[in-house]
């Protein structure tokens, strides 16, 4: 039996590995180990996986998060020595792939926006793995070692899509009205690294521009706690028609039954392009290749400025199939399994 750890550093990341790691119990020791940022933990409670927690995201100040990072690094450090791991996966925790190095740990670094910090990825790791949408040629021409780099078919959003089964009683917990237009609207992330000198002032002029719709209901799912007072004087002056959620929810569950998304870019963006749901990207930082594929073939559009604001159709969606293909979490799997 061979032992694998598994670090997630960001909340997208449970949904990633939640089945991959059911699957590698049955025949490997896996470690899972978290930090505390986004809804990562309130997720893992959820899912009931077991984990060990080290640190948490130390803000916007750069200096902080590289004081941060390294004592999160030593401290996975201490706590690795003398577990033998034959194998470290991710998906972009700096903090692990450092934690790794140090402890001679192989490892896998899996991403899919090629303009991150990427240096420490391109040099400690052993492994890269992406999606298929991020191009080699492309990849290779920004600096990422040919040698080290691999591709799973479809979004990563694809690897855990085949598992998701709908829960309508969602509506009646949220509060979600059938007959008006259900809209998902997430801000940016304000303190990653990406984001890091984008003005924020897009979103307050859209947040005034989709209240003043007629029969529409926005679901407001912030990153962090600090949004909801960001945000408040358009929550509280908006006739009820916006719904924070009391508690962690399925981001899947969310994007199903709404009508449309609005998001800061990543992760939710693409759920809703991979769930059939028209999604459009308020993401102000350098675009990625992805979703600018996605844009190419009419799944996502971006809204960069005021004037875009009437690229928004409101209507109402039809739910149809969801494409429910395991191509994407079988490459992944196998792909794991075999540098074990």
């Amino acid at each position: 039996m061979k032992t694998i750890w598994i670090d997630l550093d960001n909340s997208p990341h449970v949904q990633i590995f939640e089945n991959i790691i059911k699957e590698l119990e049955k025949d490997h020791k896996v470690y899972v180990t978290a930090r505390d940022y986004n809804q990562t933990v309130p997720l893992l409670d959820l899912k009931g996986i077991k984990y060990r927690l080290f640190g948490k995201h130390p803000g916007k100040n750069k200096f902080n998060k590289y004081f941060f990072n390294l004592l999160r690094t030593f401290r996975l450090l201490l706590w690795g020595i003398g577990k033998k791991i034959d194998l470290s996966v991710t998906h972009g925790s700096r903090s692990g792939i450092l934690a790794s190095k140090l402890l001679a740990v192989p490892s896998i670094i899996m991403f899919d926006y090629e303009h991150m910090e990427s240096f420490l990825f391109k040099s400690l790791s052993k492994y890269m793995l992406a999606t298929n949408y991020l191009e080699k040629d492309h990849l290779i021409k920004l600096g990422y070692p040919e040698e080290k780099l691999n591709f799973y078919p479809g979004l990563k959003e694809n690897i855990y899509l085949p598992f998701y089964k709908n829960d309508p009683s969602i509506k009646e917990r949220l509060g979600l009205d059938d007959e008006k237009i259900i809209i998902l609207l997430r801000p940016a992330s304000e303190i990653s690294h990406y984001n890091a000198d984008i003005s924020y002032n897009l979103i307050e002029d859209l947040f005034q521009y989709l209240i003043s719709q007629n029969n529409v209901q926005i679901v407001f799912v912030p990153r962090y706690e600090f949004q909801k007072d960001k945000y408040a004087k358009y929550i509280n002056n908006s006739k009820n028609n916006v719904i924070v959620p009391k508690k962690v929810e399925e981001g899947l569950n969310i994007v199903y039954y709404s009508d449309l998304v609005i998001s800061g870019g990543g992760t939710m963006n693409r759920e809703a392009a991979a769930m059939n749901t028209p999604v459009y990207s308020i993401f102000q930082g350098m675009r990625p290749s992805i979703d600018e594929n996605l844009e190419k073939q009419g799944r996502l559009s971006f809204i960069s400025l005021k004037d875009d604001f009437s690229k928004i159709v409101f209507k109402k969606k039809q739910l149809s199939d969801i494409n429910m293909s395991r191509d994407a979490f079988e490459a992944v799997l196998e792909f794991i399994k075999s540098k074990v």
